[in-house]
C-alpha cells in the first residue's frame, strides 16, 4: 500500500476484468424449509495407498450448508521420505 508498483496496478486491472466477466455468476442457496435452520455438515474420506503407480493415499472432504455444497477438496498425500 505504501509503495505500489506497475505490477500491482496490472494485478488490480486483472482482478477488475475478472469481476466484470463474472458479474452474472451467482450462488444459489436452497432452504430446507422456512422455519428450519441450516445445518452444517462435513464429510471426509481417505483411501490407503490405492494408486498402483505411486502408492500414495488420497484424502477428500465436502462441507454442506443445509442441502448446499459450499466447499470441497481432494488431494494426494505428500511423499514421506
Amino acid at each position: 500500500m505504501s509503495h505500489p508498483s506497475e505490477a500491482h496496478w496490472i494485478a488490480v486491472k486483472h482482478i477488475f476484468r475478472y469481476l466484470k466477466g463474472t458479474i452474472d455468476y451467482k450462488l444459489h442457496f436452497f432452504p430446507l424449509s422456512r422455519y428450519q435452520p441450516f445445518p452444517i455438515r462435513a464429510f471426509c474420506d481417505t483411501d490407503w495407498a490405492s494408486d498402483p503407480d505411486d502408492r500414495r493415499s488420497t484424502s477428500s472432504a465436502a462441507i454442506y450448508f443445509g442441502p448446499n455444497l459450499i466447499a470441497w477438496w481432494s488431494r494426494k498425500q505428500p511423499v514421506v521420505a
